[in-house]
C-alpha cells in the first residue's frame, strides 16, 4: 500500500473522484466516497498526521467504529465499517489495484419458464389475478410455483400431466425442517396449484387428495416484545451519516410509531404523506382496504432527513429504494428483516430463544402497548389495519398486568424529534 504527505491528499482525492466518475459509476456512488473521503481529511487535519499510511486509515476506523482491525484487507462483516474502508482502501491501493475495490452486486436470475410448463403457469397467474388477491399474496405464491415447476423440470417431467404423488411427496420433504407454519403455507399453495391444473385439464390425476393435512395453530411462536431501552439502544446503533443509514432509521422509526406492515413501508409513496395534516392514507399490500394513520414528528423528520439527504436520484415513487443501482423499489420482507437484525445486532441486544425478532414484532410492540395504555381495541384494530377483530385479539393474548410494570408509552418519541 502507498504512503501520501498529507498536504498531498486534497490532489490525490481530487483525482480519484474524477476517474471514478469517468468509470461509469452512479453520482450516488461517488457522492459516497466523496463524502468518505470529506470525512477522513477532517480527520487527518484535526489529529495533524503528517504522513498517510494504513496505521493513520486504522487508528480513523477505530475512532468512528471503537473497532481495531488488522488491516484494511480483513473482512469486517459490518456494513457500516466496510463503508468507511472502501475509500481509504481506494486511496492506497488505486495505482496497484485500479478500481477493482469497488465491487457489483449479484442480481437474482430472470425465471424462464421451461418448456411444456407455460400455458398452465400463465393461466394459473390470471386465475390468482381473478380472484382479486392481493399483490403480496400473488408473488408469494408465484414464487413457490416457480419452485414447484423448476423442481418438477429438473427431475425429467415435461409437463403437468406426468406428476405424481411421489413428486409431490419428495418436494414437500425439502421442507421437513421448517416451521410448521412455513410448511402450510407452502401445502396450500401446491394443494391450490394442483387443484388448478386438475380444473383446467392440464392434469387427469387430482393430486390434492394425497397431501397430508397440516393442523397448524392461529398464532405460532412468540413476536418479541420490546423495551424502551431495547428500541432506543437499536436506534442508535444506525449510522445516521450514512445514506443508507438514514433509510434505514426512518423504516424503523416509521414501524415503531405505526405498526405498519413491512409490506406498505416498502411500497409507501410520496402521494401517501400529506405533510400539512401530518398524516398518511395507505391501502393496505395485505388486504387491499385502506387505512389513515398519524405521522409523528419523529417518523416524519427521519423521512425528511432521507428524502433531502440519503435518498439517491431515481424515477421510483416509492419513498424508500435501493442504494444499489438500479435504484428502484426494495426487494422482499427478508430484506426488511435483515435490516432489523443488522441493528439488533449493532447493539448487542441479547436475543432470546424462541422469541421472533423481525420486523413484525414492532407492530406486535406498539399493539400490546396500547392496550396496556388503555386504548380502546376497536381504535387498536383500526390502526393496526386489521378487517378482524379476532386478528387483534391475537396481539393482545398476553400477561397485561405484568405488561404494566414495564409498558411504553406509545406516543413517546423514540429518536430524535428533528434533524
Amino acid at each position: 500500500m502507498k504512503t501520501y504527505k498529507r498536504e498531498c491528499i486534497q490532489e490525490i482525492v481530487d483525482h480519484l473522484l474524477s476517474e471514478l466518475e469517468k468509470e461509469g459509476l452512479s453520482e450516488q456512488t461517488v457522492k459516497g466516497y466523496k463524502c468518505g473521503f470529506s470525512l477522513f481529511q477532517k480527520y487527518i487535519d484535526s489529529t495533524h498526521v503528517d504522513v498517510i499510511d494504513e496505521n493513520v486509515c486504522l487508528d480513523y476506523i477505530e475512532t468512528k467504529t471503537g473497532k481495531r482491525l488488522a488491516g484494511l484487507h480483513e473482512p469486517t462483516g459490518d456494513p457500516s465499517i466496510s463503508r468507511r474502508i472502501r475509500p481509504l482502501f481506494l486511496l492506497l491501493n488505486h495505482e496497484d489495484d485500479g478500481f477493482s475495490c469497488h465491487t457489483s452486486h449479484r442480481t437474482t436470475p430472470l425465471f424462464v419458464c421451461p418448456e411444456g410448463w407455460s400455458d398452465e403457469y400463465n393461466g394459473y397467474l390470471s386465475s390468482l389475478m381473478e380472484r382479486n388477491l392481493s399483490r403480496t399474496t400473488i408473488n408469494d405464491r408465484k414464487k413457490v410455483v416457480k419452485d414447484f415447476i423448476l423442481y418438477l423440470s429438473g427431475k425429467g417431467l415435461e409437463h403437468s400431466d406426468l406428476i405424481g404423488p411421489e413428486h409431490v411427496d419428495s418436494y414437500l420433504l425439502q421442507f421437513k425442517d421448517n416451521s410448521i407454519k412455513y410448511r402450510a403455507a407452502i401445502v396450500c399453495v401446491i394443494k391450490d396449484y394442483l387443484g388448478y391444473l386438475y380444473e383446467h385439464e392440464f392434469s387427469t390425476t387430482d393430486l390434492r387428495c394425497c397431501i397430508p393435512k397440516l393442523s397448524v395453530p392461529r398464532s405460532t411462536g412468540k413476536q418479541h416484545l420490546w423495551t424502551k431501552e431495547e428500541l432506543q439502544r437499536m436506534l442508535k446503533a444506525v449510522d445516521r451519516e450514512d445514506p443508507t443509514g438514514k433509510r434505514d432509521y426512518a423504516i424503523l422509526v416509521l414501524t415503531i410509531h405505526t405498526g405498519l406492515r413491512s409490506c406498505d413501508v416498502r411500497c409507501l409513496r410520496h402521494k401517501d404523506i400529506d405533510w400539512g395534516k401530518k398524516t398518511m392514507h395507505i391501502i393496505q399490500g395485505k388486504t387491499g382496504e385502506p387505512v389513515d394513520l398519524p405521522l409523528s414528528d419523529t417518523a416524519g423528520w427521519a423521512i425528511i432527513d432521507y428524502l433531502k439527504n440519503g435518498r439517491p436520484k431515481t424515477s421510483s415513487d416509492r419513498i424508500f429504494v435501493r442504494h444499489s443501482s438500479p435504484h428502484g423499489p426494495l426487494g422482499s420482507t427478508a430484506t426488511m428483516d435483515t435490516v432489523l437484525t443488522k441493528y439488533i445486532l449493532k447493539a448487542g441486544i441479547i436475543v432470546k430463544s424462541g422469541e421472533h425478532y423481525g420486523m413484525h414484532s414492532l407492530r406486535k410492540t406498539l399493539a400490546t402497548n396500547m392496550l396496556v395504555s388503555g386504548t380502546a381495541l376497536p381504535v387498536i384494530t383500526q390502526t393496526l389495519g386489521h378487517q378482524d377483530p379476532k386478528s387483534t385479539e391475537l396481539y393482545l393474548s398476553t400477561d397485561i398486568q405484568g405488561l404494566k410494570q414495564c409498558a411504553l408509552d406509545p406516543d413517546e418519541e423514540y429518536g430524535e424529534a428533528s434533524v
